[in-house]
């Protein structure tokens, strides 16, 4: 089958997979926060006289917010009328990580952290609230808005996520931290496609290193470990996030991850090195993907792992191999739809494998760079990775 035929096949895959999930919307939303949150904690963060802090500060990334006035006219009327004071606003910067913004916050007193942006600017902050007790509240403005998914906070409403933020339950979520082998010869490989990272200034700085001179004690993290909420990747979907425009983006929004990911459906799978838990044995397989996922649900609200919870400290470690072409990942697009719909098919395939396993820590080895991304931000190529999860690190703001 030609590649022009793959991507005809694919996009109808995508076409009916839309139309399924329109359909099973209604059941979807009414169950996805009951399976994948456990019962949830109050705010806990406190001023310094001992009462609860009513300061909520904002991070914006106003890369992702049109009309920025707006924006902070109806956050501020908000928090006024849920008894909160004035937000105190903040602007994320290329020179300064937005976990540094966010620990700034809680330096300042903030009863809540608002964070306005895509999953790359959530991590962050997840990452700078880690242990402070401070919560952190989303508000969708992104291109996946994957976090705000899995939590179901709302999309297309700044109003009805801004109340959440000041009304809502505080959820205790793990946090994920992933770590590659020094490979200074892996991000600048050469490569074809001129879309991709190439330099290490291309490259986000890691949350661990940015964070180093905040944490004086309590649990902190490696210097290397970059932070991720919702999942890891190596292999595809990391291809795929290294080379998606953010033009593109901006433009159709998450549909320019289906363009990406047309251009890499035809590239050979992987020969992977596995190991689950500290003293898991090492298994050789063969993936298309490796996953190390923290929360389940996709964009388009696409079910990729039923079980994953952001609060059980697990991460669930999906292996997903799609042989025959074409063939293969039109079964295994057709075993996601089902999954959407609440049918988990336990049929073998001779096409694709789905498969998913538990672990609090875990290492992948291949032979060749290949790419590696923590929630859509690609941070280059590696040989070596190592994950972990950090169990009710981070407390967000939801139904």
């Amino acid at each position: 089958m030609s590649v022009v035929a793959l991507i005809v096949a694919i996009l109808a895959l995508v076409v009916a997979g839309l139309a399924l999930f329109v359909a099973s919307a209604a059941h979807t939303r009414a169950t996805q926060l009951e399976t994948r949150l456990s019962a949830a904690s109050r705010d806990s963060s406190k001023a310094k006289d001992g009462t609860p802090s009513k300061k909520p500060w904002v991070i914006v990334n106003p890369a992702r917010v049109d009309d920025i006035a707006g924006f902070e006219e109806t956050v501020g009327e908000c928090a006024f009328e849920a008894g909160w004071e004035k937000p105190h606003f903040v602007q994320t910067q290329l020179d300064v990580s937005a976990a540094v913004q966010a620990r700034e916050a809680v330096e300042g007193g903030a009863g809540v952290v608002l964070v306005a942006g895509g999953d790359g600017t959530v991590r962050a902050v997840a990452a700078g609230l880690a242990h402070t007790g401070v919560p952190m509240a989303i508000l969708p403005a992104g291109t996946g808005n994957l976090m705000a998914r899995n939590m179901e906070v709302p999309l297309d409403s700044l109003q009805e996520a801004a109340s959440i933020a000041f009304t809502g339950r505080t959820h205790n979520v793990d946090l994920g931290w992933l770590r590659t082998e020094h490979h200074p010869t892996a991000v600048t490989e050469p490569v074809k496609n001129p879309d991709v990272p190439r330099h290490d200034s291309d490259v986000p700085t890691a949350e661990g290193e940015v964070l180093a001179t905040f944490i004086e004690d309590g649990p902190r993290p490696r210097k290397d470990e970059y932070a991720f909420l919702v999942m890891a990747g190596v292999g595809f979907d990391a291809d795929v996030m290294a080379t998606t425009k953010s033009e593109l983006k901006q433009k159709i929004g998450w549909f320019a991850y289906v363009l990406s990911g047309l251009r890499h459906a035809a590239k050979p799978t992987m020969d992977v090195e596995l190991k689950l838990g500290k003293h898991g044995l090492t298994k050789k397989v063969s993936a298309t993907t490796v996953l190390f996922a923290n929360c389940g649900v996709l964009t388009a609200n696409v079910v990729l792992l039923p079980d994953a919870r952001p609060d059980d400290g697990w991460l669930d470690v999906a292996r997903l191999d799609a042989r025959m072409g074409p063939i293969g990942w039109l079964e295994l697009g057709w075993r996601l739809l089902l999954q959407g719909l609440g049918i988990r098919p336990k049929m073998a395939s001779f096409t694709s494998d789905l498969d998913a396993r538990r672990a609090r820590q875990a290492e992948l080895r291949v032979q060749r760079p290949r790419y590696v991304e923590v929630d859509g931000d690609a941070i280059g190529m590696a040989t070596q990775v190592w994950v972990r999860t950090d169990r009710a690190a981070v407390k967000i703001r939801a139904l």
